[in-house]
């Protein structure tokens, strides 16, 4: 399939510092136009490229920051739609982890959400329900609607259950808060570390889930992987995942895969530069 490169330029499910840290992640909202960059565009010459912009949180004017979320995430679903009924193969850079909402709800309006299988790349699960959360903000929620009921009405409305916990795979170091761990328990979702990574049956087992699917989006954010290689974001992971933990993973999912997300990249932290340059070798191996 003809890649189809989509910015979704976001903070908007950031709008509080996130967990853990004491200041804003001003910048990831330009972290797709860093990304994408025209040489790295330049590799894919058959390849589309569009941007939507979310509205910055400092800019919503009163307006309830769920209710604005939800109205670009459809904007946002209706431009990767686009793409996938065209037979492109969506990839999506952001911004924020919850333009997710966005891409998902893309994929389960045209593929049957029975026949997809997910893999997570991440140090957070994303699973609070609003009233767990210690910062209000999106970004570590988004997943949670897709699962079981959310406790804020025009998010759950907008992606509604519609998985299983089976059909899910985390691959990350996990940094969890208390609810998001029981919704992990809770759901029965499969989750590997470095050291689980380490074990040879584990290449496996998460092909023998991946078979069990027609489609497979891989969702990756980028602090999921170690500082040393992935210092600008918004929570860099003292102890996450090198490239090499995860490079038996393309190859296994490459003729499968319905959707490319990552998130989480911040250029205006990235002094070495070597964020940007992990995200673009991560759509390199994904998508060759």
């Amino acid at each position: 399939m003809t890649p189809a490169f989509i910015s979704l330029e976001s903070r908007l499910g950031m709008h509080r510092p996130p967990w853990k840290r004491s200041s804003l992640n001003v910048g990831v909202e330009n972290g797709s136009q860093a990304v994408l960059s025209p040489t790295l565009l330049s590799h894919y010459p058959r390849s589309t490229h569009s941007h939507y912009r979310y509205t910055l949180p400092e800019q919503l004017n009163g307006q309830d920051v769920f209710e604005a979320m939800i109205e670009h995430s459809r904007n946002a679903s209706a431009l990767i739609q686009k793409q996938l009924h065209a037979n492109r193969l969506p990839i999506i850079v952001g911004g924020d982890h919850s333009v997710s909402l966005a891409s998902f709800h893309a994929i389960f309006s045209v593929i049957d959400p029975k026949k997809v299988g997910i893999i997570r790349i991440d140090s957070h699960p994303d699973l609070l329900l609003r009233h767990q959360s210690t910062t209000g903000n999106i970004h570590g929620m988004w997943m949670r609607p897709f699962l079981d009921m959310f406790d804020q009405e025009t998010v759950a409305a907008f992606a509604r259950p519609k998985l299983h916990g089976s059909q899910i795979i985390y691959i990350g170091n996990m940094d969890s808060e208390p609810g998001e761990i029981n919704g992990m328990q809770h759901h029965k979702i499969l989750q590997y570390d470095r050291n689980k990574l380490q074990d040879s049956e584990v290449e496996s087992q998460i092909q023998t889930m991946i078979k069990q699917y027609n489609h497979i989006i891989v969702d990756i954010d980028i602090d999921a992987f170690d500082q040393s290689i992935a210092p600008a974001t918004g929570i860099p992971a003292e102890h996450g995942l090198l490239l090499e933990d995860i490079d038996f993973l393309p190859n296994l999912v490459r003729s499968k895969l319905c959707c490319l997300n990552i998130v989480e990249v911040n250029p205006q932290l990235d002094v070495e530069h070597k964020t940007v340059a992990l995200a673009q070798t991560l759509i390199r191996h994904f998508i060759k």
